[in-house]
């Protein structure tokens, strides 16, 4: 059975005064500044989408006693190694509106930091995790983004045949390898639709010796801001003949 969760009605933190201290107020754990932080990205945040951020952190926090949604270690690192990490995601999707599908979505990464910078894409968070489907629907009902829907279900089983849904970019954060992800993603992209996969820096690795040739790779490396660490993006699609 599938389940689905969406949110249509308007959210509280849309129509919620927003004052110019926020920026200042909504630092993650550990002192980082998200604001600043993303803007080392290229990315100008909104004094909107900071105070999203906030409820989706407190959601996290609220929620980590129920479920590993992240690890103990990372609980007081939520800003630097998932947000900020998410957000590299940014620059190599497509303008305009389309579809994304985040598989494995677990606690929302990247697929909700996405969707609070860039309002106009349509994601769908996919986990078959009963714990975590929950945590999702919590999130989004407190969002309250149209656009911004959960299934709970494996990627194996998205519906197939007359029944297929599609997407223009499938995202996969913490997963599994190349070939596994790109295997459970090739059914469910759209045509000339890609895989954006987060991957470690040794990601080349991962096919064995060489992708397949049908298939074109690029591969992305970047630093997180913060953390400093080494992130490699991994973009994946069809040849054109």
């Amino acid at each position: 059975m599938i389940y689905w969760i969406e949110s249509s009605r308007p959210s509280a933190l849309e129509s919620r005064h927003v004052s110019r201290g926020t920026s200042q107020r909504i630092r993650g754990l550990n002192n980082i500044d998200l604001e600043q932080t993303a803007r080392e990205l290229g990315i100008a945040l909104t004094e909107e989408q900071l105070l999203h951020f906030e409820s989706y952190e407190s959601k996290i926090t609220e929620w980590s006693d129920r479920t590993n949604l992240v690890s103990r270690g990372d609980q007081a690192h939520l800003r630097g190694r998932h947000f900020l990490d998410s957000l590299l995601a940014l620059p190599y999707l497509p303008e305009g509106k389309h579809s994304l599908m985040d598989l494995g979505s677990g606690a929302g990464l990247p697929g909700i930091p996405i969707k609070i910078v860039r309002r106009d894409i349509k994601v769908t968070l996919l986990d078959s995790n009963r714990m975590k489907s929950l945590f999702l629907a919590d999130v989004i009902k407190v969002l309250a983004f149209s656009g911004l829907s959960a299934i709970r279900l494996r990627a194996e089983e998205v519906p197939s045949g007359e029944e297929l849904v599609t997407f223009d970019v499938v995202t996969a954060r913490a997963v599994g390898v190349l070939p596994l992800l790109w295997k459970m993603a090739e059914p469910i992209l759209n045509p000339g639709g890609f895989l954006l996969a987060f991957k470690g820096p040794e990601a080349r690795q991962e096919w064995g010796t060489r992708a397949p040739k049908h298939l074109e790779v690029g591969y992305f490396e970047k630093i997180i801001p913060a953390t400093g660490r080494i992130r490699m993006m991994v973009c994946v699609r069809k040849k054109v003949d």
